[in-house]
């Protein structure tokens, strides 16, 4: 059960990084920050890798058994 609330929390954490990304213009991913204005194909990217890691973690604490 304590594993499925970090996954949780992992998860809620990783998509609130993205909104607040999408919502400011510019993300940090792996190798720096990201602009949507300077660099939209990397920016784009590391938000879909975001939303992609939150459906991860979301399927493994719902879909898995323990």
């Amino acid at each position: 059960m304590a594993l499925k609330a970090v996954l949780v929390m992992i998860g809620i954490a990783t998509v609130v990084a993205a909104v607040l990304g999408l919502a400011r213009g510019h993300v940090y991913c792996k190798g720096g920050p990201y602009s949507r204005a300077t660099q939209p194909v990397v920016f784009w990217l590391s938000i879909a890798v975001y939303c992609l890691w939150s459906a991860l973690m979301m399927y493994f604490a719902f879909f898995t058994r323990e």
